[in-house]
């Protein structure tokens, strides 16, 4: 996968979390994933995720634009390679950014339905 090199510096204004415009329900994780930001790959944590995005704190308290392209590896049950999904910053607070998936591949939708179902399985 080739890497657009380019990078932002600057910070991104509080936004709110879009609640009455999600279509997924989300549910609550603490999985431990990188972040591709241009060349440069950055340890994160998910902390709720939905067929449609997640919320993910990047660990070393870096700041992302509304907008901003970036790339989630993280590894889903049953897929032996660690999946790469493009995402799309939508919203962001001081702790994190509210990213939208943009394409996913087959396997990776089989794989994130498997992981949604088992947290949806652990949240009863």
């Amino acid at each position: 996968m080739e890497r657009d090199v380019t990078t932002s510096e600057s910070t991104v204004e509080e936004t709110p979390e879009p609640q009455e415009n999600r279509k997924h329900k989300r549910y609550d994780c603490n999985m431990i994933v990188q972040i591709w930001r241009g060349d440069e790959l950055l340890p994160a944590t998910v902390t709720n995720l939905s067929h449609g995005g997640a919320f993910i704190e990047p660990q070393g308290g870096e700041s992302f634009e509304y907008g901003e392209d970036l790339v989630l590896r993280i590894k889903l049950p049953m897929v032996e390679e660690t999946a790469e999904i493009p995402v799309v910053v939508r919203w962001a607070t001081p702790s994190g950014v509210g990213v939208q998936f943009k394409e996913i591949g087959p396997l990776h939708v089989w794989g994130l339905n498997k992981l949604i179902s088992t947290l949806r399985e652990s949240s009863r």
